[in-house]
This record gives C-alpha cells, structure tokens and sequence, in this order.
C-alpha cells in the first residue's frame, strides 16, 4: 500500500515537474522572441542614426566645400577688380 501512495505522488511530482518545465520552456520562447524583437528594434535604431551621422557628414562636407567655392570665386571677382 505504500507503495502506491509513493508510485502515485511519483507520478504527480513527475507531471508537475514535466508541466513546469514546459512552463519554463515556454517562458524562455517568449523572453527570446521580446528579446529578438527589442534587438531587432535597436538595430533599427543604431541604423538610423548612422544614416544621420552619414547624411549630416555628407551635408556639412558638401556646404563645407561649397562655401570654399564661393570664398574663392569671390577673392577671384576682388583681384579682379584691384588689376
């Protein structure tokens, strides 16, 4: 008789243990698949502001060289106008 009640409460704990690992098991899928999301979202995000920092390079660099243009056609116009 006690072993039954033994094999009995072992097969409880087993179906317990067997439910709280597909518990645990299905908890972990879902931190994974917030995690990808969130990681995927940082992604989005650190390629974004690459592009700025790209973008705004390109956009002082071409300013930049446009206002030397402009400086030299100027000191250009000036000397001619001395001669």
């Amino acid at each position: 008789m006690v072993d039954k009640k033994k094999n009995s409460t072992d097969k409880g704990k087993s179906s317990l243990d067997t439910s709280l690992k597909d518990l645990a098991e299905l908890a972990i899928e879902g931190l994974k698949e917030d995690h990808r999301k969130e990681f995927e979202a940082d992604i989005v995000y650190l390629n974004q502001i690459r592009s700025h920092f790209y973008n705004n390079f390109h956009r002082f660099k071409s300013r930049f060289v446009k206002g030397y243009e402009i400086l030299i056609e100027e000191l250009s116009n000036e000397n001619r106008k001395i001669e």
